[in-house]
């Protein structure tokens, strides 16, 4: 009976993403609409007023019949678990046909529990009051991604992830989870690599150093939070508070110290740490659960990284991390599939944390990867897909109605550019001007 009724409404969505798609030509450069946010109890207090670029945000996103018909559907209670349950079985499935043990993986780290609880209590910040986007359900979880069944799962669900990106090739989930993060941190490298200070930078950087007394360096203390004395420790303090040679101004910036926002579990730590082995990384969540298996995955499963001991976990929110990162501290900021999860308003405020705590040596990057909203299979999303989808991303209308590009240029950085890394996804790289 269920499935029966699924289908039947695939069928319409089918037929009105048919009829709609006669209108496309009539689309407008730009606009501003006023829509619900994709709950399952939608109310006018609810009402979000958005940037809308028509021309590339998918025809099933904020705004339009298509968008506004699925936003109704999800609003119905009934229907919006039965869809929550179809998007659960998908990611499932597909991993499971193609060899990532799902359930194996999430029963392992069950029996572990006494070890997680350990984790957790260490990490745990008590004091963290989590933003409202944070707490309502999404990925078919009641309590998004504080409980530990989120927790359980997630890294089979970034290898399913990875998988769809491509359908129609035999990868195994390595092979596909390889592919998908090495073509992030390959265009980072080649970013980085490319950057090239302006006259007036280097002017600025040389008038800087040669004022700077070598007790100008901030030392570790017992008020230092802990990640701060573990970047310290390491050497990473701000790139202001080192000396920059002239030649470092044509050679480009080495990468010494990496915050990656949003680290879930740790699956992008661990590649970005990989990719830049001699930097120190620091994982940021919101959710303890997640830092728990995140450590676990670093510390024994499958075996301890050469690379684990450059990396901490820290439990934080990205829009207020003054309490342990320090301003002009990292050359190089990440956000790795986490802004597609935010609102606008709470993206814009992230971007301005990640201008204040990037590199002031000019070759302070910021690099966020995430969905393509212009990618051909992105538009072309079938209705089922798309619909499943949005029942368990509530902020995909904000997200693909969001100038990511302009908002990195509002808060500050230059030399913004946007690479497709794969079929899905790209990543937008940018920099902050030396100071």
């Amino acid at each position: 009976m269920r499935a029966n009724l699924v289908m039947i409404l695939m069928s319409f969505l089918r037929v009105a993403e048919s009829f709609t798609s006669s209108w496309s030509r009539f689309s407008v450069p730009a606009c501003r609409v006023a829509l619900y946010s994709s709950s399952p109890s939608p109310s006018p207090s609810a009402t979000t007023t958005m940037e809308v670029t028509a021309t590339e945000k998918p025809k099933w996103a904020a705004g339009g019949v298509v968008s506004d018909l699925v936003n109704i559907l999800i609003g119905i209670k009934p229907l919006f678990s039965l869809m929550k349950l179809g998007a659960r079985q998908q990611l499932i499935s597909t991993a499971e046909q193609n060899g990532v043990p799902w359930r194996e993986r999430a029963i392992a780290l069950e029996q572990k529990q006494e070890i997680l609880d350990q984790y957790y209590n260490t990490c745990l910040v008590e004091s963290i009051e989590y933003p409202q986007y944070y707490t309502r359900e999404f990925h078919a979880y009641d309590e998004g991604n504080l409980n530990w069944p989120a927790a359980y799962e997630c890294e089979q669900a970034t290898m399913s992830m990875a998988l769809r990106v491509w359908p129609t090739e035999t990868l195994t989930p390595k092979e596909a989870q390889d592919r998908l993060r090495y073509s992030f941190t390959d265009s980072v490298k080649g970013y980085i690599n490319e950057i090239a200070l302006t006259s007036g930078e280097q002017a600025s950087i040389k008038k800087r150093t040669s004022s700077m007394l070598p007790s100008s360096s901030s030392s570790s203390s017992s008020s230092t939070p802990s990640s701060m004395n573990f970047l310290r420790e390491k050497g990473l303090q701000s790139k202001s508070e080192r000396n920059v040679d002239e030649q470092s101004f044509n050679s480009g910036g080495s990468v010494d110290s990496i915050v990656d926002l949003g680290c879930s579990v740790g699956v992008s730590t661990f590649y970005l740490s990989e990719a830049f082995p001699s930097a120190s990384v620091l994982g940021v969540d919101l959710s303890p659960q997640f830092l728990a298996v995140a450590q676990e995955r670093q510390w024994s499963f499958p075996v301890a990284s050469p690379v684990s001991k450059n990396i901490m976990f820290v439990h934080g929110q990205a829009e207020k991390m003054d309490s342990f990162i320090a301003s002009g501290s990292q050359d190089l900021v990440a956000a790795c599939f986490m802004f597609h999860e935010l609102p606008q308003q709470a993206s814009r405020d992230i971007l301005k944390e990640m201008f204040r705590i990037t590199s002031t040596s000019g070759f302070g990057t910021i690099a966020i990867t995430d969905n393509n909203p212009g990618s051909t299979v992105i538009q072309r999303l079938p209705a089922p897909i798309f619909t499943l989808m949005k029942s368990t991303e509530p902020w995909s209308d904000e997200y693909y109605a969001f100038d990511l590009e302009q908002a990195m240029r509002q808060v500050g950085f230059v030399d913004v550019v946007t690479i497709e890394t794969d079929p899905r996804h790209r990543t937008v790289l940018g920099r902050r001007p030396a100071m």
